[in-house]
């Protein structure tokens, strides 16, 4: 069971993005399933004060919990482990989360408030479809899923 507040992994590790084009991020073992690993990663105190604390989603919660698929890792749990995942993934989605949703608000809002002649009505219809555009992402979120590999490395 995990526990709000208590310390899992060291808070002096930060956030990195290494020069081989991955983002890293320190965590701590929780369980180790016969398919995957559960990493527990907590916000360092240093993300309060990140210029880019808002486009991270490290700050939205304390904690968060990783399900990585690398059965066999010679890890054991309450390691200290850094999570990695390829950049362009991070930037794949950032832009199934972020840039095809503002997209689709901003056609849709200029194209339903000529077709209907209202801008309310565009508006509407436009958060509308925004909104089945999520529901859409959330039922395809296993294969989506997919497509985002973690990968686990023990720190230096």
């Amino acid at each position: 069971m995990f526990v709000k507040g208590e310390t899992i992994i060291n808070l002096t590790q930060k956030f990195f993005v290494t020069g081989e084009s991955v983002i890293e991020h320190p965590g701590t073992v929780e369980k180790i399933l016969e398919d995957r690993i559960i990493v527990h990663l907590l916000a360092p105190p240093a993300c309060g004060s990140c210029h880019a604390k808002g486009a991270c989603g490290m700050t939205d919660s304390e904690e968060k919990i990783i399900e990585v698929f690398q059965p066999g890792k010679a890890v054991s749990e309450g390691d200290t482990v850094m999570v990695v995942l390829n950049k362009t993934l991070g930037f794949r989605a950032l832009f199934l989360g972020y840039v095809i949703p503002l997209l689709i608000l901003l056609i849709a809002v200029f194209l339903f408030s000529e077709l209907l002649g209202s801008e309310a009505f565009g508006a509407l219809s436009a958060l509308m479809l925004v909104g089945i555009y999520y529901i859409i992402l959330y039922f395809s979120r296993e294969k989506i899923e997919t497509q985002f590999k973690f990968s686990l490395r023990k720190p230096i």
